[in-house]
């Protein structure tokens, strides 16, 4: 099932280096001026309907990520903000409140042409 799906409607001139470095930051289209260069946009298509938790599924287009661990306030500002910061480490632990870790990306991600970002509990 569907939890959250957006469309990808722009990507921080900086979103791939920062991918590089082992992360992506999200946030809605109407977030923060200063932060969009670093971010992909979000256009929310379906709002976060249950709980974000270890085990689900990140899709960036048809790459699929599982989530390994979950920090305190993902899911809220998940919500409200459409703003998460993915980490492809891997961990069991979340290493700040507002982060996802999922499973480490086997091949590099085509950040620039990224157009849908879904999390789903189930493939």
């Amino acid at each position: 099932m569907i939890l959250y799906e957006a469309d990808i409607t722009s990507v921080g001139k900086f979103a791939e280096e920062s991918c590089e470095e082992g992360y992506l930051i999200t946030f809605i289209n109407s977030g923060p001026e200063d932060f969009k260069d670093y971010c992909l946009c979000l256009g929310i298509k379906k709002g976060l309907t249950g709980d974000v938790k270890k085990g689900n599924l990140v899709y960036f287009d048809n790459e699929v990520f599982i989530i390994t661990a979950v920090g305190s306030k993902a899911a809220e500002n998940l919500r409200e903000l459409g703003h998460l910061t993915v980490k492809f480490s891997g961990s069991d632990e979340a290493e700040n409140p507002g982060d996802i870790a999922v499973t480490k990306a086997r091949s590099a991600l085509a950040v620039k042409n990224l157009k849908k970002f879904i999390i789903k509990d189930d493939f």
